[in-house]
């Protein structure tokens, strides 16, 4: 073959061309594959520490709520039968009203939300739904002011702290994560949980095995009064 002949043949060129389209192939293909299997497994850590934030911040704000309640209670019950007697026994009047007509008079003069003033008028308040109203109502606000609020809600951490964990724990391993993990309350300074998870990712045929850490938080702040936490010493549950 002549030195003309031997470079106009093509077929040698061809399977150059073949073999580097072939070659670009499988690496995209590779790289496609790892690029999706990481995105899938970034997505599912995340599911994961968002899964146990919401689980941590429920049981947290049950355990509020229930503080709040018990206080609440409290609150009203002194109210209705400590300070009203007592404003009662300081009547100078001669004769007295009846004690009835003076309750209703005490409490159309110091409570101000209406639909607090008629359930308590009609007795219709029940603590377990109508609680927010007491929170809400003036006459109390030296009792629930934000701070006093934050700090009903940051002891309400401190002292569930195993029954935040476990509902954290629970949720991450149900998702297959990692069985670790941390909850930090507040979260900056605001009333919020901030949950740490991870997943460990396995790629068996290039041995590939790396944990993927992620972050999440969740609120347990209120629409219908303030809750300030932003003076407490954040406070972390490990597992």
């Amino acid at each position: 073959m002549t030195m003309k002949k031997y470079l106009r043949n093509e077929k040698g060129s061809m399977s150059i061309v073949a073999l580097f389209t072939l070659a670009a192939v499988i690496i995209g293909s590779v790289f496609l594959f790892y690029f999706f299997t990481a995105f899938v497994e970034k997505r599912q850590a995340q599911n994961i520490a968002d899964a146990a934030a919401l689980a941590a911040a429920q049981v947290l704000r049950d355990k509020f709520e229930e503080a709040m309640k018990n206080k609440t209670e409290e609150t009203l019950n002194r109210f209705l039968n400590a300070t009203l007697p007592s404003e009662y026994d300081k009547l100078s009047e001669d004769p007295k009203p009846e004690f009835e007509d003076f309750r209703k008079k005490f409490i159309d003069a110091n409570i101000r939300s209406e639909e607090l003033k008629q359930k308590l008028l009609s007795e219709t308040y029940r603590n377990d739904e109508d609680w927010p109203l007491v929170v809400k109502e003036p006459f109390f606000q030296s009792e629930y002011d934000a701070q006093q609020n934050g700090d009903i809600l940051y002891q309400a951490f401190v002292q569930n702290g195993p029954a935040i964990g476990d509902a954290a724990r629970t949720a991450i391993e149900l998702n297959h994560g990692k069985p670790t993990g941390i909850i930090t309350f507040p979260d900056e300074g605001k009333p919020k949980l901030l949950v740490e998870a991870a997943r460990t990712v396995r790629i068996d045929n290039i041995g590939l095995e790396k944990d993927i850490s992620t972050v999440a938080a969740a609120g347990v702040s209120s629409k219908e009064f303030d809750i300030d936490v932003g003076s407490k010493t954040p406070r972390s549950i490990r597992w």
